[in-house]
C-alpha cells in the first residue's frame, strides 16, 4: 500500500460506523415493531442504509485491493458478491486482476 492509503481507507471506516449506527437506531426500533407485529417504515430506511453502508466499505476495501494489485485505480471495482461460484469466478477476473490468490480465497468464503 502507498502512504496515502491510510486517508482513502478512512471513507471505509466512515461507511462502516455510519453502518453501525443504522443497526444500532434499527435495534430501538424494533421493541415497537414486535409488539405492532409489523416492520415500520423508519426500520426499513434504516436496514436499507445499513446495507449500502456495509457494501459502500466492501466497494472501497476491492477498490484499494485492486490498485495494490495493478497501481492505477478502476471505476468498475466492486466488491464480488454473487450468487453462484461460477459468477464469482468471472466478476474476479474482470474486477480485481492480479489480486492475491489468498484474498480472493477469503472473498469467496464469505460469499452468499
Amino acid at each position: 500500500m502507498d502512504e496515502r492509503a491510510p486517508r482513502r481507507m478512512a471513507g471505509a471506516r466512515i461507511d462502516l460506523e455510519m453502518s453501525f449506527a443504522a443497526i444500532l437506531r434499527l435495534g430501538e426500533l424494533m421493541p415497537a415493531a414486535v409488539q405492532e407485529e409489523r416492520f415500520p417504515p423508519a426500520a426499513i430506511g434504516e436496514t436499507n442504509n445499513a446495507i449500502r453502508s456495509i457494501k459502500g466499505a466492501l466497494d472501497k476495501i476491492a477498490n484499494e485491493l485492486y490498485f495494490d494489485a495493478n497501481g492505477s485505480r478502476s471505476r468498475s471495482t466492486y466488491f464480488p458478491i454473487r450468487a453462484t461460484p461460477e459468477a464469482f469466478a468471472t466478476a474476479v477476473q474482470k474486477q480485481l486482476p492480479n489480486v492475491s490468490a489468498a484474498t480472493i480465497d477469503y472473498f469467496e468464503s464469505v460469499q452468499p
